[in-house]
């Protein structure tokens, strides 16, 4: 059978990761890898790209730079993938830009249309700086308004963010911020 160490889509229309999409894919790991290990990788550019992948364990793992010189890994609990066995993940990727006011708890973007309840267990990222970013858990939402505490800071007008949500075998599963963020690069 087919074994690769990971797939690598360099040159393809997500490689800026400016527009929302989401991936797809079966995945099917033999070796218990000691850190984290990338399935698939979108874009080329070490200031703009994604690695799907997982943690020693059966944690998903996101690893990704969307342009500000910052990379955040977000994850999912444990439990999630089956070593030996296929797995069905599709990661869901939202941007934006809050258009609430400054100094703010909720992200708000008037241009969103997304379904009540449908960000739940999914993490923000409010993108700030190329020093530091703020994450946070997605506790709520509505059509314009996402819900869930920052690790640090607030929400200010024109403050860009990514949205991660991911499902496995058609589940949703939450997807953990807290300490997840790192500016380190993936293996």
């Amino acid at each position: 059978p087919f074994s690769a160490h990971y797939l690598k889509l360099g040159q393809n229309p997500l490689s800026n990761l400016t527009d929302d999409f989401s991936v797809s894919l079966w995945v099917n790991y033999h070796d218990d890898y000691s850190s984290f290990h990338t399935f698939l990788v979108l874009g080329e550019s070490s200031t703009s790209h994604v690695h799907i992948g997982k943690e020693q364990g059966t944690e998903i793992n996101i690893s990704y730079e969307p342009g500000n010189g910052v990379t955040s890994r977000p994850r999912t609990a444990t439990g999630h993938l089956e070593q030996d066995g296929w797995t069905h993940v599709v990661v869901c990727f939202s941007t934006g830009t809050h258009t609430g006011s400054d100094n703010a708890s909720v992200l708000t973007d008037s241009a969103a249309t997304w379904t009540a309840d449908e960000l739940i267990d999914g993490w923000v990222h409010r993108l700030q700086s190329s020093t530091h970013n703020y994450v946070a858990d997605i506790t709520d939402n509505d059509g314009t308004t996402v819900t869930g505490s920052l690790d640090s800071g607030d929400y200010d007008t024109d403050d860009k963010y990514n949205i991660i949500k991911i499902y496995v075998d058609g589940d949703p599963v939450a997807v953990g911020a807290g300490a997840n963020e790192d500016s380190g690069n993936p293996d």
